[in-house]
């Protein structure tokens, strides 16, 4: 039975995480926690693991991301024109996203499976499920 475990932080992880034959040093526990530490206030990082029985077979890092005013402009403007334009572009993208990988860094670093574990419809299809569920949450 194919089934998912979302967790929160890197201590949660179970130590099958950094077993799995991905060679991708960002995948592993040690970046991950450190990008824990050091993202900004307003990114928030979830895990997911993929078991097939009780074998991990497929982990990703899913970012949430509140976008809000403050954080999409850092710089003020004493141009009433440009502060009006600012406000308006913030209420239209205001709001949370998830992001599947990393948002700190560019590349396909974000998912990992062993595909002659499980297809990668059924990892797909947890993912999703992962990601409907951290709907709720946020």
């Amino acid at each position: 039975m194919v089934h998912f475990k979302l967790f929160k932080n890197t201590n949660e992880l179970p130590n099958t995480w950094d077993a799995l034959p991905t060679c991708d040093i960002f995948l592993k526990k040690a970046f991950l926690s450190a990008l824990e530490q050091s993202s900004p206030a307003n990114i928030y990082s979830n895990y997911l693991c993929v078991y097939k029985a009780e074998k991990l077979v497929g982990i990703a890092v899913i970012q949430r991301v509140q976008m809000y005013t403050d954080d999409i402009f850092r710089n003020t403007s004493s141009n009433n024109l440009k502060f009006l334009g600012k406000k308006l572009f913030a209420k239209i993208v205001k709001g949370n996203a998830l992001i599947i990988g990393n948002l700190m860094h560019t590349g396909q670093h974000g998912i990992f499976f062993l595909s002659e574990e499980i297809s990668m419809e059924a990892y797909f299809k947890q993912l999703s499920q992962a990601i409907h569920q951290l709907k709720k949450v946020y």
